[in-house]
């Protein structure tokens, strides 16, 4: 039970417990004009979280698992508990493939370092694996 604290913690309560964050990337994803989002991609000490911040001004965290990715794509996951296999796949080019069951739906397109929100100051480049010390 205690093994499982942290993540009830963190999908009740969007918290990490300990804090440390290390992000993958930032993407801009506007299917529509009614639907408009940022979605980053961040590693905790415990988990992978994908973060859909809206125009409105809500949220939502997603964990994520880390998949073997296919020809081209530098990193693939899906959202963990989905019945209909979401996922992303980050391409070559840093944008970012948001696919179901049934093939990529829409591509997300990379938000560059110096267009990232201040809140989220700590960056790695899109695709790269972020170190996570033990």
């Amino acid at each position: 039970m205690k093994r499982l604290f942290p993540l009830y913690c963190f999908l009740v309560f969007g918290l990490s417990l300990h804090g440390a964050e290390e992000v993958v990337g930032h993407w801009h994803d506007r299917a529509s004009s009614f639907f408009d989002r940022k979605i980053t991609i961040f590693v905790t000490d415990s988990s992978i979280v994908q973060r859909s911040e809206f125009t409105d001004g809500s949220s939502v965290n997603r964990p994520l698992a880390e998949i073997e990715k296919k020809k081209g794509e530098l990193r693939r996951f899906l959202v963990v508990g989905s019945p209909s296999r979401d996922g992303c796949a980050i391409r070559s080019d840093g944008d970012l493939d948001i696919f179901d069951q049934d093939g990529v739906m829409r591509i997300a397109k990379r938000i560059p370092p110096n267009k990232e929100s201040p809140s989220r100051s700590s960056q790695t480049t899109p695709g790269l694996r972020p170190s996570v010390s033990d």
